[in-house]
Formats: C-alpha cells, structure tokens, sequence
C-alpha cells in the first residue's frame, strides 16, 4: 500500500486473506537470483488493520510497516496506529530470505504506536525486525528460526531489535514465546537508544 507520491492513506482494513509469495526471493547481489517481494508493504498509511490471514512464502518480509523519508518535517509516508493481529505467517526451506515482520521508521514518530499481537510466526529464515516508536509486540508465538545460506547466526534471532532504518525508542516486547530459533530469541544490537521493556 504504498500510495502516489507518499500522499498519507487512512483505514485500510485487510482480513481472511491468503497471500502466499510461491517464490521470488531476495535478491541482495549474492547467490539469489530474484526481486524483493513483500507479502504486505504499507509505506504510508494511518491505522492500517490486519486479522485472520495466512501468509507464505514471500522473499523479504511477511508485512513491512515502513517509512524511510530522508526529512524529519515531511509529513507524507508515516505509518501509524497500525494494529495486526490473529494472522499465521510460515515459510518453506525454499525461501532463503524470508521473516514475518520489518518494522522502520527513519525519525521518532514516523512509524509510531504500531500494535503485532497474537501472531503465529513459523519456519521463518531470518529474524524480525521490530523497530520503529511506541511500537507493542506481544503474545506473538516464534517457533522456528533458521539463517539464511549468506549471514551469520545473528540473523537467526526470533527478534532483532536494531533501529535498523532509524529510531527503536520507548517499544514493548511482552509476553512473545520463542522456540527454536538458530540464535538468540531477542537480539538487541548496540544502535539502539532509549527505552524498552
């Protein structure tokens, strides 16, 4: 859901879906030889609501909740107030690169008070993502963590908590299990700042 121009969209509700990716995997000019491919990309979007899908099978991220604007006054692009809940995420040993969440904000308040909870994430290659501001992510259930074929252990992690794109400020993590993943279960790297619980 990106929109033109980074024109801010609102209420966009997506549920009892099935969006399975059957393939296309990230291209990052290693040994991969496709195209990024995102089950659900929300670039610019005030609650955005997703509940009961099934998702499969994507090249990057299952849902990527991101704003990447290079100006802190620009208004356009944020994604907020998001709510996902009560969806299945599951990749197949064929998926090299494939994780059920990023979530980026390039300032404070770009990719704010987004809520991932009562999620079921399995078999995923690479860690999540979950970043951003005032972002909650609880009661989610991450069984199965492997490392893709091209990095190291750290990208095995059920969490990665890294203000990889920008901010990781005042988040929640509460309440998630974790189970079988070929790293650490939260993973927090060392650019991160402020608060988390």
């Amino acid at each position: 859901f990106p929109s033109h121009d980074m024109v801010q969209v609102y209420d966009i509700t997506v549920h009892d879906c099935t969006i399975n990716g059957h393939g296309p995997q990230m291209d990052l000019g290693r040994e991969i030889n496709a195209s990024i491919a995102d089950g659900v990309y929300i670039k610019s979007c005030d609650r955005f609501v997703m509940y009961g899908c099934t998702i499969s099978d994507w090249g990057q991220a299952g849902v990527y909740l991101l704003n990447s604007s290079t100006d802190a006054s620009y208004t356009g692009g944020r994604v907020r107030y998001s709510d996902i809940y009560n969806n299945t995420f599951s990749c197949t040993p064929n998926q090299n690169y494939c994780r059920a969440f990023n979530v980026d904000g390039a300032y404070d308040g770009h990719c704010l008070a987004n809520k991932i909870h009562n999620n079921t994430m399995t078999n995923m290659t690479v860690h999540n993502q979950v970043n951003g501001t005032y972002t909650e992510f609880k009661n989610n259930v991450i069984d199965g963590v492997t490392q893709p074929s091209f990095k190291d252990s750290e990208s095995a992690s059920g969490v990665n908590i890294s203000g990889y794109a920008g901010p990781c400020t005042n988040n929640t993590y509460a309440g998630n299990v974790f189970r079988n993943c070929y790293g650490p279960g939260i993973f927090m790297k060392s650019n991160v700042y402020r608060d988390w619980e």
